[in-house]
């Protein structure tokens, strides 16, 4: 390398010297100077020669912070001798430099270059100094070893692979250096950055290295394999198996050294330092490989030790408790333990009910119940999101620095989320019953926050757990008696009430119990309290829209309190809350909510016209009331309301753009108005929809949350907000699979991108109104077509774009917002038009080009969330609209590989095998791996007692298969076996009751759907019926028997031979001493079924003895379009058998006609059928009238008021 010029460098130092002034003048001076020198070749050496030579430390530092900048592009266009010059001077410097922050600087330049040289094996030195720097008795020198590791690690990516054995070496020797923490510190952040790297290397190289083999000859043998060689494992993969495992429980070491680190540094108050090093234990257990589950009793007993440990500061508590959360995203395993769970659980309630001096004070001495809830759900999306992001390390540092936690960060807070996440993640039968023995201690505890902690936990496990909950809720209401009843401490009944309202959202059976509640809320409106009053408010508003007529008793004095409140109140939000209960027993009262409008509708039209900031609560209020009403009442009542209304809330809406709660409530009238006045409503489209697309495009509120450069180079933000960046489509199609459905995967894979963006948040707020904006988007196309039908191109483009948002509901929403597009575009262009099933491959007529253009766009994204998704509830909505949109479209939905992609994604359910289904998710299986079969069954039989939210899950892609069956017809028996081989797994003895009958069921409708198709399959089908006929619950048994007819009668052709011994079979089911309505009710109509069909082949008078003996049904009403038509064709025939029974099959038609009469139970076409049948045995049967005379008043009177009006 040539010689630098002395003069040339002195220029150098003093431009960079000049940069550090406090001058501005002098910086831009400076900076224009240095900006040119940069353009020369001798740039990077001379940077360098500063670096090591300069006696300013500041001008050193600069001098390596751009040094390092330009080598990130320009290292390769170098010389080869420059690199040697470089690279021998660098080590030198570092080991020279008096100074930590130079010496991170340069060390920061060597990452840099490792990153391109030691990937080709061009710089061996480095390995070896560092290696030299670790073992010196020198304090500087070990550290500067490893801080050079550090940031080889943090640059790091395959160049890594070879040395993999030293660095575990050398960080074995930096955590044994308890002396120097700062060793200890750098040594642990090295592992978190090498951590992720772990499963990409490749430990058969790594076995080729130790052992000397030809590494083409390894390439070789791995090529043979995938082309699909049987040989036995090699030597070699011998070697790399072992060297895995030994590399495994190393690193596992190395992980409990650094729990030993953590508590250390947390004994010397080192807070900083010890939340730092608990990044590792975020990566470790992200990690697919299994690093932490051999250790994790010891990591999880260490969270909750410093969890509940009060002494520790909140930030340090926070996030050794975050661990947990990580846990149950990806490692449900780790904590699927009774044993586990009875420890973490209890040590969360105490969290939870722990009292806050400063929380208190804040809240005015009491706790704000329904803010602690929805901090907790808050904070449980946006760990969710952070699950979700490329790049989410660091999360703690910015937020540090930024002046601190939020008040809503608080251990009890964090405790709720994860009690919440373990809802949803966990089977209830290990989460509910700890906290159902701490709610018992509670109620009778002296500590009212122990009474309002299990509030708590009933709020936060109603998402999670409704089903299980529900089994306790004659317990759990009384529980929240007591608490609504604490005559002394008010944020106890704010939390009863707040759990009153999250039960009656997602535990449907609460409603049952209206008689009790009801009094309660009424009770809680005339609390002492008004926040406890404004809580009651809220209830009520929850609780009346699901409660439906049912309301109607508590009407007037519901309404006359909730008046008195929002006239009275003086606080804000109670006011505004009691809004929302008026609004919500609006719409659960309907047309009887008329009489009440003059005494409400004049409080809401003063309310819209506020415009200042602190009464617009009461605004935003009453914005939503109008929209409940105008819904609840229709056009003829609220005509005029409408017209004097939207000239206001345009005005608003424009006036207040960035009040996020004001839009959200706008827009919610907006969708409510289409609604009730359907395309008469567009002509305000145009002033509304570039609103909500601005909302739906807007990244308002975000807060970009940016990890800090080591080398102060700034930050940028990321391209985009996309939560499938960096994620990988798993193998599952062809290329031209793919084109065929349509599916751009161009930008799947930025696994290479580099990101500073640490973490995104956003307020609830906007989340809420992006999301409102969505589904109103959705709604305005189905109700406003004409209007809204310029806006779609434009509508679909920023929806799909937001599939791939950060937040788990906002991708729902847009999915759901799609499917009402497609199906709205379909309707249109359809018009008359009905489909027919048949084979997806077979469609040839489309409704219109443009919906086959909407298709092509649509279905992949759906597609792709349910590949690339890592939130079930996200999948669950994506799966509901497929159901939506084939129910709508037929076949034609089906069609360009779409079914074959659906259904393989449905498998994958059935095995536990989807992104979404956490830990038990594998994404490199292949279902169709015959070598795999063992052990994908064995995986979804595993764990048997799954979460209720994988539950319905599950039970969701299972109803879609019967979906595409009867799209598909009989052309879709052919998928029979593989749906047989994954869900029959669901049927087998030791499963659930719901997941044994939800296979069964399923499987029958399948058959029902595909019919003559099945035929081929008709034996195995019917074993496994009749398999089902023999279980103990009564829903398998009713599926099986309505299975069994079913195939009895489209297989009839292969069956008959075997029709008398079914009919034992069935008939058995009658013998049983439990009352099994709904299965005889089913066997009923499998006798008719297989009567139709075969008479001739049953004991005819039996069969016919033991329907009629077991009508009127009782509650699968659904067959009696069954029954009755095969009995009244046995009479049309003259069929001697069935006039043996005409008493008891007259008896049978007056019950079904009364109940018709009261539209209870009874289809139409059945009732007709009857009436003809009676009308006809009325001429033809002598004891007709003697009969109908012995019949019961009521079933008289109406066989007697139809025949006359007949």
């Amino acid at each position: 390398m040539e010689q630098l010029d002395p003069q040339t460098l002195a220029t150098l130092e003093h431009h960079l010297a000049q940069v550090l002034q406090p001058d501005s003048a002098l910086i831009s001076q400076a900076t224009a100077e240095l900006n040119a020198f940069f353009g020369l070749p001798v740039c990077v050496p001379a940077l360098v020669h500063v670096l090591g030579a300069s006696t300013n430390a500041g001008v050193r530092q600069l001098a390596g912070v751009i040094v390092r900048a330009r080598l990130i592009r320009q290292w390769m266009k170098l010389p080869a001798d420059v690199h040697v010059w470089i690279k021998a001077n660098l080590l030198a410097m570092i080991a020279v430099e008096p100074l930590s922050i130079v010496r991170h600087a340069t060390a920061a330049v060597i990452g840099i270059i490792a990153k391109h040289d030691m990937r080709a094996n061009n710089w061996p030195e480095l390995v070896q100094f560092v290696f030299q720097c670790s073992q010196s008795s020198e304090v500087a020198h070990r550290e500067i070893g490893i801080y050079v590791v550090r940031m080889m690690c943090e640059s790091g990516d395959s160049f890594l692979e070879p040395h993999l054995p030293s660095l575990l070496q050398m960080f074995a020797l930096a955590l044994a250096d308890a002396a120097n923490p700062s060793i200890q510190q750098l040594a642990i952040e090295a592992m978190t950055f090498l951590t992720p790297l772990l499963d990409q290397f490749d430990f058969l190289t790594l076995a080729a290295i130790s052992t000397g083999v030809d590494i083409q000859q390894v390439a070789d043998r791995a090529r043979r394999k995938a082309k699909g060689s049987k040989a036995s494992k090699s030597q070699l993969a011998a070697v790399a198996q072992s060297l895995q495992e030994q590399t495994l429980v190393q690193f596992r070491g190395l992980l409990l050294s650094a729990l030993d680190f953590i508590r250390a540094r947390f004994a010397a108050n080192d807070q900083t330092s010890a939340i730092l090093a608990l990044e590792l234990f975020d990566e470790a257990i992200e990690s697919p490989l299994p690093l932490i589950a051999p250790i994790a009793h010891a990591v999880i007993e260490f969270a909750v030790e410093i969890g509940a440990n009060r002494a520790v500061p909140d930030d340090a508590r926070i996030k050794a408790l975050s661990l947990l959360s990580w846990f149950a995203s990806f490692k449900r395993r780790a904590l699927s333990s009774s044993k586990v769970i009875q420890q973490v659980i209890p040590a969360l309630f105490n969290i939870l009910a722990e009292h806050d001096e400063q929380l208190a004070l804040h809240y005015g001495g009491t706790y704000d119940a329904q803010e602690d809830a929805q901090n907790i759900r808050g904070g449980q999306q946006q760990q969710q999101a952070q699950a979700n992001a490329e790049d989410d390390d660091d999360d703690d540092d910015d937020e540090d620095e930024e002046g601190g936690q939020s008040i809503g960060d608080k251990p009890f807070q964090v405790a709720g989320q994860i009690i919440h996440h373990f809802g949803l993640s966990f089977p209830a039968s290990l989460v509910l019953p700890p906290i159902l023995d701490l709610m018992a201690s509670a109620m009778s505890s002296p500590n009212p926050y122990h009474r309002k902690a299990a509030m708590i936990c009933l709020q936060v496990l109603c998402e999670g757990c409704p089903a299980a909950l529900a089994e306790h809720l004659p317990l759990l209401l009384q529980y929240i008696g007591v608490c609504i009843e604490d005559a002394v401490n008010s944020f106890v009944r704010e939390a009863a009430v707040i759990a009153l309202a999250e039960m009656s959202s997602t535990i449907e059976e609460v409603l049952d119990y209206h008689e009790q509640v009801m009094p309660r809320l009424m009770l809680a409106l005339t609390d002492p309290s008004e926040r406890v009053q404004e809580k009651a408010g809220y209830s009520i508003e929850h609780y009346c829209f699901h409660l439906g007529e049912r309301v109607l008793p508590y009407v007037p004095h519901v309404v006359g309190q909730l008046l008195l409140v929002i006239a009275n109140a003086t606080h804000l939000n109670t006011r505004a809350y009691a809004v929302g209960g008026v609004a919500a027993v609006a719409l659960a009262a309907k047309s009887e909510f008329v009489p009440y409008l003059p005494q409400i509708l004049p409080s809401l039209l003063e309310f819209l016209a506020i415009e200042d900031d602190e009464h617009m609560p009461l605004r935003i209020g009453a914005t939503d009331a109008l929209g409940s009403i105008v819904k609840a009442v229709g056009s003829e009542h609220c005509g005029s309301v409408a017209e004097q209304i939207m000239p206001v809330v345009v005005a608003g809406l424009e006036k207040h753009a960035d009040d996020a709660e004001l839009s959200q409530s706008t827009f919610s009238l907006f969708a409510s108005l289409a609604a009730v006045f359907k395309e008469a409503f567009s002509p305000y489209l145009p002033h509304l929809m570039p609103t909500l697309l601005s909302v739906c495009e807007s990244n308002y509120g975000l807060e970009m949350h940016r990890a800090k450069s080591n080398d102060d180079q700034g930050f940028r933000l990321p391209p985009s907000l996309d939560v499938d960046q960096g994620a990988e489509d798993e193998p599952e199609a062809s290329d031209d699979e793919n084109e065929q459905a349509g599916e751009d995967d161009d930008d799947d894979d930025h696994s290479g991108e580099d990101s500073d963006v640490d973490e995104i948040r956003a307020t609830d707020t906007f989340l809420e109104e992006k999301e409102t904006a969505i589904n109103v988007l959705g709604e305005l196309c189905v109700h406003c077509f004409s209007g809204f039908h310029p806006f779609i191109p434009a509508v679909m483009s920023v929806l799909c774009e937001l599939t791939r948002y950060h937040y788990p509901e906002i991708r729902k929403a847009s999915v759901v917002s799609l499917t009402d597009i497609l199906g709205a575009l379909y309707k249109a262009a359809a018009g008359d038009y009905s489909w027919t099933a048949s084979a997806p491959e077979l469609v040839t007529v489309f409704p219109s080009e443009e919906t086959v253009g909407a298709m092509t766009v649509i279905f992949p994204t759906m597609l792709r969330r349910l590949r690339l998704d890592n939130d079930p509830t996200v999948v669950i909505a994506t799966l509901e609209s497929f159901d939506t949109i084939i129910t709508t479209m037929g076949p034609a939905a089906l069609a360009n590989g779409v079914g074959e992609r659906l259904l393989k994604f449905i498998y994958r359910v059935l095995q536990r095998k989807a992104m979404c289904q956490g830990d038990s998710a594998s994404s490199n299986a292949d279902e169709d791996d015959e070598e795999n079969l063992a052990d994908n069954a064995a995986d979804a039989s595993d764990s048997q007692d799954i979460a209720e939210t994988e539950q319905i899950l599950i039970e969701t892609a299972a109803a879609l298969l019967s979906t595409c069956a009867r799209a598909v017809g009989p052309a879709f028996a052919t998928h029979l076996p593989k749906i047989m081989r994954w869900i029959g797994l669901y049927a087998q003895k030791d499963r659930s009751e719901s997941e044994r009958s939800l296979a069964v069921g399923i499987v029958a409708e399948i058959v029902a759907a595909a019919r003559e198709g099945t035929i081929p399959y008709a034996p195995m089908l019917l074993e496994f019926f009749l398999t089902g006929l023999g279980d103990p619950n009564d829903e398998v048994c009713s599926n099986s028997s309505y299975g069994t007819g079913v195939v009895c009668e489209v297989a009839s052709s292969v069956l008959l031979p075997h029709f008398g011994q079914i009919f034992k079979c069935l008939a058995n089911v009658f013998q049983q001493e439990r009352e099994l309505y709904n299965t005889r009710d089913n066997v009923c109509g499998a006798f008719c079924r297989m009567i139709s069909v075969g008479a001739a082949q049953l004991p005819l008078e039996m069969a016919i003895a033991a329907i009629l003996q077991h009508l009127p049904l009782r509650v699968d009403f659904a067959e009696n379009k069954t029954v009755y038509p095969v009995l009244i064709a046995l009479v049309q025939q003259n069929n001697a058998t069935i006039w043996k029974f005409m008493p008891q099959l007259i008896a049978a038609s007056a019950h079904v006609l009364r109940e018709a009469a009261t539209e209870l139970s009874t289809a139409p076409e059945v009732a007709a059928q009857l009436v003809e049948l009676l009308r006809l045995l009325a001429g033809t049967y002598p004891d007709y009238l003697a009969v109908l005379s012995q019949l019961p008043a009521d079933d008289r009177v109406a066989v007697e008021s139809l025949l006359g009006s007949a």
